[in-house]
């Protein structure tokens, strides 16, 4: 796709010593990386080989700023984020942090991709224990700004459910009971990343629409519920997918895409050999959850339903509320937008 843009080439014809050639430079760069990684993002969250590679050009939201480290947030015009803005705050730093992601992610593919390593081998638990820990190093050096406990905003929430989503992603792969260091195996990791995503979702649901959620980045903050799945006989996983799949539940109410999750999760329980407890069958015997409204899956996972369109459409209210309506229902259709 760049190749056919020729950006690269475009780039490679400017001059830095000359203004008008380094701001288009700038602009060029900025446009390559940022299809790279939203490209990235959305290849894992659909589980596909990604369409690019890394742009061979100098990244520019790589490196943190004396601003990125700054604590307030910021809106759509650039200032200062307060009651009376419209949107959602912007956080200083998340394009560094996404676009780092982005090329973990990539590296994640190669790894997965291998073909010459068996997973689970000697040499194949020694790359991800490496990959796991430059997660963590990543992970530990972010600024406040990009701390859920300090700075709880959509970009810090999808940022955090991504470094998980990364660890699911080199620990699925594995038996386990694989050993990744002394006392510690793939289990207790996979329990703890759970264990996190469970407590961001439930402050998360306090604060925010879901339904406002972009539905790849929401497919992604329940990812923890199937990785709780071949580990429903450790008590610790029962307790904590007890949680998720009541918080699935309720949000399930407003977004169709997960009732129809959370109808495949019988299924998948009883093809690991497990069994659902008891205490969700409430959940499976809930009317809405019954009802087949999602048979064009995977298309209406992705875009709200005909007649949910045409109700946005031709409802009543005055234009504001027709306008909103139509932004609702048009945004549906972003699903191929791996974040805002």
């Amino acid at each position: 796709m760049l190749t056919e843009m020729k950006l690269p080439e475009r780039y490679k014809q400017l001059s830095e010593t000359i203004d008008e050639d380094l701001r288009e430079m700038r602009v060029i760069a900025k446009t390559c990386w940022g299809m790279f990684v939203s490209g990235s993002m959305l290849s894992h969250s659909l589980n596909q080989s990604p369409l690019l590679i890394p742009p061979g050009l100098a990244c520019p939201f790589l490196g943190w700023s004396q601003a990125a480290t700054k604590e307030d947030n910021l809106d759509a015009a650039n200032e200062i984020h307060s009651a009376r803005s419209i949107g959602p705050p912007m956080v200083r730093g998340s394009r560094y942090a996404a676009t780092w992601l982005g090329v973990f992610f990539n590296a994640i593919r190669e790894q997965n991709e291998d073909t010459l390593e068996i997973p689970g081998s000697e040499s194949d638990l020694r790359k991800r224990v490496g990959l796991l820990e430059r997660l963590c190093g990543f992970a530990a050096k972010l600024p406040d700004s990009l701390h859920l406990v300090k700075n709880l905003t959509p970009q810090t929430f999808h940022l955090w459910i991504g470094i998980s989503a990364a660890a699911y992603s080199l620990l699925g792969p594995l038996d386990v009971s694989s050993q990744l260091a002394p006392g510690q195996n793939v289990s207790d990791l996979l329990l703890e990343y759970c264990g996190l995503d469970t407590h961001l979702l439930e402050r998360y649901m306090v604060v925010f629409d879901f339904r406002e959620t972009p539905p790849l980045e929401l497919s992604n903050s329940f990812m923890a519920v199937t990785m709780l799945v071949p580990l429903l006989s450790d008590t610790r996983a029962q307790s904590l997918f007890v949680h998720l799949c009541g918080l699935m539940h309720r949000a399930s109410r407003d977004i169709p895409r997960l009732r129809h999750k959370l109808r495949e999760l019988p299924n998948l329980v009883a093809a690991h050999g497990q069994e659902m407890p008891v205490c969700l069958k409430y959940i499976f015997r809930d009317a809405e959850l019954s009802q087949p409204d999602l048979e064009d899956i995977p298309m209406a996972f992705s875009i709200p339903t005909h007649g949910e369109i045409l109700q946005s459409l031709q409802g009543g209210g005055d234009s504001m509320k027709l306008l909103q309506d139509l932004t609702l229902a048009i945004s549906g259709f972003s699903a191929l937008s791996a974040s805002r």
